[in-house]
């Protein structure tokens, strides 16, 4: 990935949930840049505490050991846009 990223920063993130029940779905598409960043294990766990919780001994291992070549991605939004592509159900 860092080497993709130096090559051309533009990056997409897509976030879609999906509530096949209540014919309910929904998506976040954010178009922007990403950098690299070298790796912060306590900026790291800031972030997963907030989703995560606060008691890391309930993480799953892969958020609780990072790899030596460990790093972040740093991403900047320029466009965010919000669908809601639900079915009615009346």
């Amino acid at each position: 990935m860092t080497r993709h990223l130096a090559r051309d920063p533009r990056t997409a993130v897509v976030v879609d949930t999906c509530d096949l029940k209540r014919q309910e779905f929904l998506q976040v598409i954010m178009r922007g840049t990403a950098e690299v960043m070298a790796f912060d294990p306590v900026r790291a766990r800031r972030k997963l505490r907030r989703y995560l919780g606060d008691d890391d001994a309930t993480w799953h291992p892969d958020f609780r050991h990072f790899a030596d070549d460990a790093r972040l991605v740093c991403f900047t939004p320029e466009r965010t846009v919000v669908k809601d592509l639900s079915k009615s159900l009346a």
